[in-house]
């Protein structure tokens, strides 16, 4: 008979990540992804709409001349206000997960990295201004346009 050799198991190490490989990689996950996505492109058809006056007479071969304005819009300042509640439930958990691996980075590197501050006078700058660049493109940029759809909609609700 031969002994078969039972499998180790072995506990999975943690990799310790570099500073720079966490401030490097994607801040959102593919699902946020979709939803900043939807978010914009809800943002443009109701800028789109708004700002060319856009009238709509059928949407799938039904007619819809009839249709406030007033109602078009509070539907899409319904859409726009989902939107951007999912997108900032998600982005704010994804960003406190984000900042807490930089965190643990900066601990597992030095001890005298133990803030933001010092990891951010210990990187090149060219790492900064990436992450800064990042952050604004994928958090602030997505946020305000839904805010001004927002205040666009609601503004043009109380006109004539």
């Amino acid at each position: 008979m031969t002994s078969r050799k039972k499998p180790s198991r072995k506990k999975p190490s943690r990799k310790k990540v570099s500073l720079e490989e966490v401030l490097r990689r994607d801040p959102l996950s593919p699902v946020n992804r979709k939803k900043r996505t939807f978010l914009l492109g809800v943002c443009a058809i109701a800028i789109t709409i708004i700002e060319t006056r856009l009238s709509l007479t059928s949407v799938f071969g039904v007619n819809v001349a009839s249709v406030d304005k007033k109602s078009i819009l509070i539907i899409l300042l319904f859409i726009v206000a989902y939107f951007l509640i999912a997108f900032c439930i998600y982005a704010f958990s994804e960003l406190d997960g984000w900042c807490a691996d930089i965190h643990k980075a900066c601990i597992h590197k030095k001890s005298r990295l133990k803030t933001f501050t010092h990891a951010f006078h210990a990187l090149k700058w060219r790492i900064i201004i990436v992450f800064c660049l990042r952050a604004i493109f994928d958090f602030v940029i997505p946020l305000g346009l839904s805010i001004y759809t927002i205040q666009l909609c609601y503004s043009q609700m109380f006109l004539k």
